[in-house]
């Protein structure tokens, strides 16, 4: 990732490097262990439906079109299961 900064005249660039992971395959899989176990995940199917419909609202408005209107979302994480454990 390269991060520019300007202050003044003065202007930096930094170049950072970070591990390479997949969140979505984590996700996927974190989801698919939690079926096996009988456990409740993390990420509830309503929340995955919600966001699918704002990425295809964002795609929308960036063809030009205009986007579905979506609900407001209240009460955040509310159906949220139990935090994964984080991994190092």
């Amino acid at each position: 990732m390269r991060i520019g900064r300007k202050a003044g005249k003065t202007h930096a660039v930094e170049q950072r490097r970070f591990g390479e992971h997949n969140q979505f395959a984590r996700e996927t899989d974190r989801f698919a262990d939690c079926i096996s176990a009988d456990r409740q995940p993390h990420t509830p199917g309503d929340e995955e439906l919600h966001d699918t419909k704002l990425r295809k609202a964002i795609y929308q408005a960036a063809r030009g079109s205009r986007a579905d209107k979506l609900p407001t979302v209240q009460d955040l994480d509310t159906t949220r299961g139990p935090a994964p454990q984080m991994e190092g």
